[in-house]
């Protein structure tokens, strides 16, 4: 009881110290226990030549499920447990939001998909000065692991496989980033910053530069922002988590297809050419009409609860 008080007591940094260091310690407790695992099942360093054996990716997948875990979603179990329950770290954040909030974001983030493959596009495009070649090198690298990587995860071939895709990369994901960033940090931010705005857009800028990709940071800035707004207007978590499972659902089924050559590999840069710029922009103005839609469901079921 006292350190649910006393927690409660402390300034907005301090809090954001203390789920530093929560982190820190399950980052630390995930990496031992990923090298204890190692060992036990004989794993050698993933290098590009194995990248793709069937063996080392369902590894790596399980590595990934022990980071979801322990760096995004103890950290909030765990800080919710010494504060006395959710609500005390994001208030209004667990409630059930209605059907007709959740169906409404299903077109939205349909219609967002040309744009943010322009905005892919346009990132992808980056070129730093000269004397930051360095790190536009580091970055290039960074940004090139990362896709080889994915590239191996969502190309498969069975179903089963492709369920399992889903749940690691969507909703694993989405329930850990957003119940972490959208969850925790973002009700921080705005307290600390008194202004709303300012701290959907600085959890926002925080969640796409943790994922060290930064040709795809402004695309996933704005996603983070749109997740933001969705759990800040709807006062639960929920909306934002249906979003981002909804974001990431749709690029692993759409590689599966690619993939299996069912799809043709155009449609996954769909909208990112001047000849598809028509559409693009119509898909953009129908999202905003749809968004347009949500914040007033939103705005009717606050204002009526």
């Amino acid at each position: 009881m006292y350190l649910r008080d006393h927690y409660q007591r402390l300034s907005p940094f301090m809090q954001l110290m203390w789920l530093l260091f929560i982190i820190l310690c399950c980052t630390l407790t995930a990496m031992v226990l990923v090298a204890v695992l190692t060992q036990v099942a004989g794993m050698a360093p993933v290098a590009p030549d194995i990248l793709y054996h069937p063996r080392t990716v369902r590894w790596l997948k399980v590595v990934q499920v022990i980071q979801s875990v322990f760096v995004l979603i103890l950290p909030v179990v765990l800080l919710a447990a010494l504060t006395g329950g959710g609500r005390r770290i994001c208030p209004g954040g667990y409630v059930r939001p209605s059907g007709r909030l959740l169906l409404w974001i299903i077109p939205l983030m349909l219609l967002l998909i040309p744009t943010i493959n322009l905005l892919v596009y346009w990132n992808g495009q980056l070129q730093l000065p000269a004397w930051m070649a360095p790190v536009e090198a580091w970055m290039r690298m960074k940004e090139d692991a990362a896709q080889q990587i994915t590239k191996a995860f969502v190309e498969v071939r069975s179903w089963g496989a492709l369920g399992v895709n889903i749940i690691v990369i969507a909703a694993l994901a989405a329930v850990g980033e957003e119940g972490l960033f959208r969850g925790v940090l973002q009700p921080l931010f705005i307290r600390w910053t008194r202004n709303p705005v300012l701290g959907i857009i600085v959890t926002a800028l925080i969640f796409s530069a943790v994922h060290m990709q930064f040709y795809g940071f402004v695309p996933r800035f704005l996603l983070g922002a749109l997740f933001g707004v969705l759990a800040y207007r709807s006062g639960s978590l929920w909306p934002a988590i249906w979003a981002h499972f909804l974001n990431n659902g749709v690029a692993v089924i759409t590689a599966y297809f690619i993939f299996n050559h069912q799809w043709a590999p155009e449609i996954e840069t769909f909208g990112s050419t001047c000849q598809q710029a028509p559409f693009t922009v119509a898909s953009c103005a129908l999202a905003l009409l749809v968004f347009c839609q949500i914040r007033r469901i939103t705005w009717q079921e606050t204002a009526a609860s």
